[in-house]
């Protein structure tokens, strides 16, 4: 079982907690000591759920910013867009908020028999990062009802979710053989087949003749998109990773016609014909029927997939049953864009 230094971690907690100042725009105080809701018969306090609930908030927005702005979205209706179910996503978000809260809760009550404590050195890390975070953010909780014990107290819930996992999955299987593992490593250049036209579709397939003459004049290894631009721009180029034990049930980047020629190549040969698939043209190297460094690294994924597994299943099989009783003063509290968080990392 790999170990860890939760000190360290309380340390991190303690510099980032302290460095983090949060914005919002509620102008309205309200009285964190009322019990926002009751979990698993453990009274939650509004300044509790209030910070988690506010502090993730803001975690979430700064996280999905990147994203709104691919898409060409300002971010202005994040909160109150809908989704297929009429719920905003404040709304769902404030409801995942309480599942976090249950699991935390259940977690503190099954940390015990699972050899799981913090410590007073890290209570009184913890304690000074509530301190100092309270501190820079004064005003916001205030308004939030937040105190200083109400963020210690979530903190050290944190803690516990961090130290109980490695003791939830010590028990994982983590053999993983080759043949479960193995990936085998493709590079193909493809171009899209012109549709309804016929000297189009003629001249694409003269072109990735020219491109499969190309590669197999090429040295070995040769940067085959490299090779594809030369003949026409619209080329595509990718090295592949997958396992071929299972691709036909897992994957799908690969047209059939492409996946049907694959078992008969050996490492470094470029299939001698274009291969013609539903929507494209293909050319394809053979890079590694087994490649061994890919082949580890998916070990490593494979076990990694097991232990969040098992992690996922304990604690549903904790919550399982426990239904939240929110109270009146947590059920008025919204998420939505006319009340928007912030938290900036200060250096």
């Amino acid at each position: 079982m790999k170990k860890f230094n939760t000190l360290a971690v309380c340390g991190v907690l303690s510099m980032s907690m302290a460095a983090s100042v949060l914005t919002g725009c509620g102008d309205k105080a309200v009285d964190g000591t009322q019990t926002a809701m009751v979990i698993d018969g453990d009274e939650i306090s509004l300044g509790m759920a209030n910070y988690v609930l506010r502090t993730e908030q803001a975690n979430t927005y700064a996280q999905m910013q990147g994203m709104l702005a691919y898409f060409g979205g300002d971010g202005k209706s994040f909160w109150s867009l809908e989704g297929d179910d009429g719920v905003t996503y404040g709304e769902a978000f404030k409801d995942s908020t309480v599942d976090n809260l249950t699991s935390l809760v259940e977690i503190r009550k099954h940390a015990e028999e699972m050899g799981v404590s913090v410590s007073e050195e890290e209570e009184q890390k913890l304690q000074e990062a509530a301190k100092a975070f309270l501190e820079k953010n004064t005003e916001a909780m205030e308004k939030l009802g937040v105190s200083q014990e109400n963020i210690q107290e979530a903190l050290e819930l944190q803690t516990l979710e961090i130290k109980i996992r490695p003791e939830v999955i010590a028990n994982v299987d983590r053999e993983v053989s080759d043949e479960e593992a193995a990936q085998t490593t493709v590079t193909y250049v493809r171009l899209a087949k012109p549709k309804d036209d016929e000297a189009a579709l003629k001249t694409a397939k003269e072109q990735m003749e020219q491109v499969l003459e190309d590669v197999k004049n090429a040295k070995a290894g040769a940067d085959l998109g490299e090779i594809g631009d030369t003949v026409n721009e619209d080329c595509y180029s990718a090295q592949y990773h997958f396992n071929q034990g299972v691709y036909d049930e897992e994957n799908n980047v690969l047209e059939t016609a492409v996946k049907d020629v694959l078992p008969g190549l050996k490492d470094g040969e470029v299939y001698d014909k274009v291969i013609e698939g539903d929507s494209y043209l293909y050319v394809i190297r053979m890079d590694h029927n087994f490649d061994r460094e890919k082949t580890d690294a998916q070990k490593e994924t494979i076990i990694r997939e097991r232990e969040n597994t098992l992690y996922t299943e304990t604690i549903e099989g904790w919550t399982e049953g426990i239904t939240a009783e929110t109270k009146d003063c947590w059920n008025k509290i919204v998420v939505d864009d006319n009340d928007p968080y912030v938290l900036n990392i200060q250096g």
